[in-house]
């Protein structure tokens, strides 16, 4: 069973290089593969963004007037926040997209999405200069499912390294 939060790895970082030196796993065998059902990730609202991914949804046509919304506190971003995506009436994120009745979800901008949507179901939380406690949101649907990927230190090199590096960049230290 996996808990709120439940640590995956312990990663010691080069932040001069954005590389891995080194991981520990914690010995649990978590499998992940995003099932792109949006079941909560994209229902918890929109993210913390940037002036690159305004820039980026721009570049798609869209009105800034339409997605972006101003932080209404610092909520502990660093300076490179910008603001986040507007939220839907229902909370959801402006770009989610849903028919409940043919079990279809989707997201507008998934190829250019913000650092946080991509890096969902994992979280981080800083211990020092260099050690990160990297952390699972237990409520995805895509976590141990049959057909998901063992998380092991290739996957987290493969799929997580890049998102959190730049998810990192959003909060202060």
């Amino acid at each position: 069973m996996i808990y709120v939060e439940d640590p995956v790895a312990l990663i010691t970082l080069d932040v001069q290089n954005p590389k891995i030196s080194e991981i520990s796993l914690v010995p649990k065998r978590v499998h992940f593969k995003c099932k792109r059902c949006a079941s909560l990730c994209c229902n918890l609202g929109g993210p913390a963004i940037t002036q690159k991914d305004v820039e980026l949804i721009k570049s798609t046509n869209f009105y800034v007037s339409d997605f972006f919304e101003p932080l209404k506190r610092n909520q502990g971003y660093s300076s490179i926040v910008v603001g986040q995506l507007k939220n839907k009436r229902d909370g959801s994120c402006i770009f989610f997209k849903s028919n409940a009745t043919q079990n279809c979800h989707s997201c507008c901008i998934y190829p250019i999405r913000p650092a946080l949507c991509k890096l969902y179901p994992f979280t981080f939380e800083r211990h020092a200069s260099k050690k990160i406690v990297l952390k699972i949101i237990p409520c995805c649907l895509g976590l141990n499912s049959s057909e998901g990927e063992l998380i092991t230190k290739n996957f987290i090199s493969n799929h997580v390294l890049e998102p959190l590096f730049e998810a990192m960049t959003l909060f202060k230290k």
